[in-house]
């Protein structure tokens, strides 16, 4: 589950850390979408109040969702410690000719 929770890692732009404690190797498809949005070409439409009507969304679930109704496990955000590398200060050294 390791390689599973990198990926999600990756999809997400967080860090993910596999707490299922499954040492196994596991063949896992889902189908999902990152961010719901509305269909391309979409037009914004509105109704006679001059209201916009909500478009149609891309029906697939969540990676969230899709995980917890596909696998049957679940994302949980929580705060933890990371280590984490902060540059203060760079310069330019100067070349020669």
């Amino acid at each position: 589950m390791e390689e599973v929770a990198a990926y999600f890692a990756e999809q997400l732009q967080r860090p993910v850390d596999d707490a299922t404690k499954l040492t196994a190797k596991y063949d896992v498809t889902l189908k999902f979408v990152l961010y719901p949005s509305p269909m391309p070409g979409t037009r914004i439409e509105r109704d006679a109040n001059g209201e916009i009507i909500p478009p149609v969304v891309n029906s697939r679930p969540t990676l969230q969702e899709a995980v917890q109704s596909q696998l049957g496990l679940k994302l949980e955000a929580k705060k933890a410690t990371a280590k984490i590398m902060a540059i203060e200060h760079v310069e330019k050294v100067p070349v020669e000719n």
